[in-house]
């Protein structure tokens, strides 16, 4: 009887200790809004539907989803810039995502929408006065 109660004890220990570190690591999964301003720059042939930013411990995230009109085609080479913009204007730090012409998600069966999202270092994201999203069909190259 002893041994049960001490298998017992043991377990719910264990429990409690899981329970108590997976509180604290989850700490670390919840998110902020960034108070840095969001400017959506549309494309020609789609638009930036959404856009979110929040911050997380040490990162901080931009996401949300692009839409094209109805009718017109998306390419292969179509992407989305998020952009660190500095307090003279200037670009400190950008990251692309292209966008799979294949894998759109319907929106109440009408025109597709295609998810963007990228990360950056919140001590970068610091320096920032504004996150710039832009949608661009083509590369830059073209």
């Amino acid at each position: 009887m002893k041994n049960i109660y001490r298998s017992l004890f043991a377990s719910l220990a264990a429990f409690a200790l899981m329970s108590l570190s997976a509180c604290a690591s989850f700490k670390s999964f919840t998110n902020n809004p960034s108070p840095l301003p969001l400017e959506a720059i549309d494309g020609t042939h789609g638009a930036i539907a959404s856009t979110r930013a929040f911050e997380t411990d040490d990162r901080l995230y931009v996401t949300g989803h692009m839409k094209k009109p109805r009718g017109s085609h998306i390419s292969t080479p179509a992407h989305v810039d998020i952009q660190l913009i500095g307090k003279n204007g200037g670009i400190l730090a950008e990251k692309q995502h292209d966008i799979e012409p294949v894998h759109p998600r319907t929106f109440r069966g009408r025109t597709g929408r295609y998810s963007y999202v990228a990360s950056f270092p919140l001590e970068q994201a610091r320096q920032a006065s504004k996150v710039r999203v832009s949608y661009h069909l083509e590369s830059h190259g073209a």
